[in-house]
């Protein structure tokens, strides 16, 4: 197994939507508990950081790791997702996980992941984990994925864990056909979510006026106490309790949204899908999600996509199958057949003498990857139909042609096995 092979083995763990629909999203963190012992939990062997929000939790993560760096340590740091390369998610000092120990990850538990099935997200916390282990990090930042409870980082217990600001996602389902995918494609969505109140602007005041400055912090959200100690004075600031950090206080509610300045409402947004995205990825669209209550930072709008099924064409990471059926005059003198292809129908030349299990690859003829590692295969594998049943003609015609010479199975180098055609397919 060489990087890009790995690449793809982590992109066919995403929830396969098409296949169990919403079942694919984790309810829990079994796979990841059940992974962490297999790996005998790594995340123990180290201190860590944590990192979740909405808005800005990868700046932090990276602002925070690099503050550890210059102190002298030595500082694992996990975010998602990446831009170009899958390894910007796992880095130690700034330098990205090395290809070999990818792949290497993925070959030797490749069996247990089989029997566990944890998703592309829980296999790469699991690797960025094992990583820090092996190399002795000091300390690690890890930022959450999509955040809560049941996010898969949450199995940590770190020094300190860092919330940014928080915004209310919301999350779509999106289906792409395999052109769609091949080419990249540009959709209008129309989303059903918080949006600002129109009526008082989202203040959550009647006319977007009524209210006034808080008199216990005067208007700046926070208030300042200063205790005396035996060590002297100490000033500590937190947030008002009165106004809630907002620095004013509503006199008289909207009478739209009734005071939370959002309401439901639907938004029609333009999104621009890559070519190459697999089941299950996730987009990321900053500040789409749901509005905040009175002028709050709004959450961003996570879209997954959903691939739909091809009636003809079988997906198999960036490789499309196709298996065609030929008949057994057609294998024995050669024929010219019609196959689908993502950009329409072309014809293939069938030599005489071609075996059932034969797999044609047409180069290039496959999808595009979304790390830009070129475009995959379509692999035309060629079965012959034995007739179930003859009629009295047929059979005499065939009985007479079984003691033929030419008939009779003597398979050259040439002609490979079951076994070595699925070598092939793999390498």
């Amino acid at each position: 197994m060489n990087y890009k092979q790995a690449l793809e083995y982590l992109y066919s763990q995403l929830p396969m939507f098409h296949r169990v629909g919403a079942a694919a999203y984790k309810a829990d963190l079994n796979n990841t508990i059940a992974l962490c012992n297999l790996l005998n939990h790594p995340y123990q062997s180290f201190k860590s950081i944590h990192i979740a929000g909405t808005n800005g939790k990868g700046s932090v993560s990276h602002f925070i790791a690099s503050i550890l760096q210059e102190s002298g340590l030595k500082v694992g740091l996990y975010t998602s997702p990446h831009l170009k390369d899958f390894r910007e998610r796992i880095k130690i000092n700034g330098k990205m996980i090395p290809e070999t120990y990818v792949v290497n990850f993925i070959n030797k538990y490749q069996n247990e992941f089989e029997r566990i099935q944890p998703s592309f997200f829980e296999t790469t916390v699991g690797m960025a984990f094992q990583y820090f282990k092996e190399e002795k990090v000091d300390i690690a930042v890890i930022e959450t994925g999509l955040g809560g409870r049941l996010d898969s980082t949450n199995i940590i217990s770190p020094l300190l864990s860092v919330i940014t600001n928080i915004g209310y996602d919301h999350t779509n389902l999106l289906g792409n056909t395999i052109e769609e995918i091949a080419k990249g494609v540009e959709k209008k969505i129309k989303v059903n979510k918080y949006i600002t109140c129109d009526t008082c602007n989202g203040t959550g005041a009647k006319g977007g006026n009524a209210h006034r400055t808080c008199s216990t912090c005067r208007g700046t959200g926070h208030v300042t106490r200063i205790t005396n100690t035996i060590l002297g004075q100490m000033q500590s600031t937190s947030t008002c309790p009165e106004c809630g950090g907002e620095g004013q206080i509503i006199t008289d509610k909207c009478n739209t949204c009734f005071g939370n300045g959002i309401i439901k409402g639907e938004e029609v947004i333009n999104l621009n899908i890559p070519a190459g995205v697999t089941e299950g990825m996730q987009l990321s669209l900053g500040g789409k999600g749901n509005s905040a209550a009175r002028g709050g930072v709004a959450g961003d709008l996570i879209v997954v996509i959903e691939e739909v099924i091809h009636p003809e064409l079988k997906r198999e990471g960036n490789n499309l199958l196709y298996d065609h059926f030929i008949s057994f005059p057609e294998a024995a003198l050669g024929t010219s057949i019609e196959i689908p292809t993502i950009e329409g129908k072309v014809r293939i030349k069938i030599d005489a003498g071609t075996q059932s299990g034969k797999v044609l690859r047409l180069k290039g003829k496959g999808l595009p990857s979304i790390n830009s590692y070129g475009k995959g295969d379509l692999l035309v594998n060629i079965n012959v139909w034995t007739p179930k049943s003859l009629s009295k003609e047929e059979k005499a015609i065939l009985e007479k042609l079984d003691k033929s010479e030419n008939f009779i199975p003597r398979p050259t180098s040439s002609d490979k096995s079951f076994f070595d055609r699925m070598k092939e397919y793999f390498s």
